[in-house]
């Protein structure tokens, strides 16, 4: 399953990190400029705050938002 979060992070940038193994998904409703995710050892930081994002890793093990 994963995490599940309304929203993450702060307008005043300060960090907010979510990780979960790499079998799992992150759901997020808002992330903030900032935001740091993890799904297994891959990292994403957001540069802009966004709306509805999903992060998974695919079977090349690359991570992906959508």
């Amino acid at each position: 399953m994963g995490v599940m979060i309304n929203e993450a992070g702060a307008d005043f940038g300060t960090a907010t990190v979510i990780a979960v193994p790499a079998d799992q998904k992150i759901h997020l409703n808002k992330a903030w400029e900032g935001t740091i995710i993890k799904v297994g050892t891959k990292k994403y930081i957001f540069k802009d705050t966004r709306k509805h994002v999903r992060a998974y890793l695919d079977e090349g093990d690359r991570l992906r938002l959508s």
